[in-house]
């Protein structure tokens, strides 16, 4: 599982998640309420609302982008920054070049001296099946930012068919929590289709956007999460594959589920 922590800044103006190991910086827009959503409209506390956010991802590169948010957001200098953290402005650039690991204890410091608390969390690392589903998601994302107005109708249907089904109205939080998103701002939907975290791994497992993208498009997002791996394991080349989960796909269902 990876370890990450979260710097909290005193009042929940910005929030910022940074790995322990540091990685880039990827500017995003958050939610005070949750990681970007709450999994029904009703879950969400007063005042929840977009603000400045930033989130880390795998793709970061290093400390020294997270030194500088810190900076940016106390709006204090690296030196002024360092006194306040009991250490030297030289030590702030070693580690910023990579030259000193500042470990937790000393990122600790460095972030209460910013004016923000370290949280660390453990989050499970995605299955595959949900790397799958996420990608998927991010695929429809891309169609979204193309042409938001068709996918979401296309969402809002869904989501008419979806309820109908539930005659036991067991999915109805998320899907109460879809159709918010949908009626909201697209940069939000986005944001929270294309997010690792457990409540939208779990809310995608519901999600709306069936029909949004094309058997063609479906087979390249398994071929590129699910191929390499399921010819590996069936001893099948990926031409083979390739075929035989676009089969599969035409006849309705994924073929790769037979091969965790």
């Amino acid at each position: 599982m990876p370890l990450i922590a979260l710097i909290l800044i005193p009042g929940g103006q910005r929030r910022l998640t940074l790995p322990l190991h540091a990685v880039a910086l990827e500017f995003a827009r958050t939610a005070v309420w949750s990681q970007g959503f709450a999994p029904s409209p009703s879950a969400r506390p007063p005042g929840h609302g977009a603000v400045s956010g930033m989130r880390y991802t795998t793709t970061m590169k290093n400390i020294d982008e997270i030194l500088t948010s810190l900076r940016r957001t106390s709006g204090l200098s690296g030196r002024e920054l360092a006194r306040r953290a009991g250490t030297t402005h030289s030590a702030l650039i070693d580690y910023a070049k990579g030259r000193h690991d500042p470990g937790f204890s000393t990122l600790e410091r460095i972030a209460a001296a910013a004016g923000c608390d370290l949280i660390v969390e453990v989050r499970p690392r995605l299955s595959a099946p949900e790397i799958r589903t996420l990608e998927m998601h991010r695929a429809v994302a891309a169609k979204i930012e193309e042409n938001n107005i068709g996918v979401l109708e296309r969402a809002r249907r869904n989501l008419e068919v979806l309820r109908a089904a539930d005659t036991g109205a067991n999915t109805e939080p998320y899907l109460a929590a879809w159709e918010d998103l949908i009626d909201g701002p697209v940069a939000r939907l986005i944001r929270v289709m294309t997010s690792t975290d457990q409540a939208a791994r779990d809310l995608r497992q519901a999600s709306p956007f069936a029909g949004v993208l094309s058997d063609e498009e479906r087979l390249a997002v398994i071929m590129r999460t699910d191929g390499v791996r399921v010819a590996e394991k069936a001893g099948r080349s990926l031409d083979d594959v390739r075929q035989e989960i676009a089969v599969a796909i035409g006849a309705g269902r994924e073929l790769v589920e037979n091969h965790p």
